[in-house]
């Protein structure tokens, strides 16, 4: 009777032992792996164009894995940025459209993007105020904090 109860527990056991793995535990390891290896290589490494890459990678073998995704968009931002590359901005407003729901992502997608556009805004400004004044001859020069014209007769406010 002993022996009719141990062969189905044998038989239960090896099936499990011997059935495939999870593939969707596996993928969502492979992910994380994926993106550890690309926080790794732009924070410790420093390495910003293979940290692009493996962030281009994990987006496109794991679009459905949103967190991990929307993480990824954001440090490929990031890159950029501290490449001084034009696509920063296109990366995190992409952050913003595409993983709305991802609250902490999009947070701080938005806050680099307001740094960017209040960078090139203020830039933009500095040049127009600089060229007006080299082209019209006044003789006003900018104050030390570019936010006034300095004339021998007084001063004027830049807007």
């Amino acid at each position: 009777m002993k022996k009719s109860i141990i062969f189905p527990l044998i038989a239960l056991a090896l099936s499990i032992v011997l059935s495939p793995p999870d593939t969707a535990a596996q993928k969502s390891q492979s992910a994380d792996v994926l993106l550890g290896a690309a926080l790794h290589q732009e924070e410790v490494e420093g390495n910003l164009e293979a940290a692009i890459e493996t962030y281009k990678k994990l987006l496109a073998e794991f679009p459905g894995n949103r967190p991990l995704a929307a993480q990824a968009q954001l440090h490929l931002g990031l890159c950029y940025e501290k490449l001084g590359l034009k696509q920063a901005q296109e990366a995190f407003q992409k952050v913003v459209e595409n993983y709305p729901e991802q609250s902490e992502a999009v947070k701080a997608a938005r806050t680099r993007l307001a740094a960017i556009v209040g960078k090139s805004g203020e830039a933009s400004n500095q040049k127009s105020t600089k060229l007006l004044l080299s082209g019209t001859g006044s003789g006003g020069k900018l104050s030390p904090d570019e936010t006034q014209v300095v004339y021998r007769g007084g001063r004027a406010t830049c807007w």
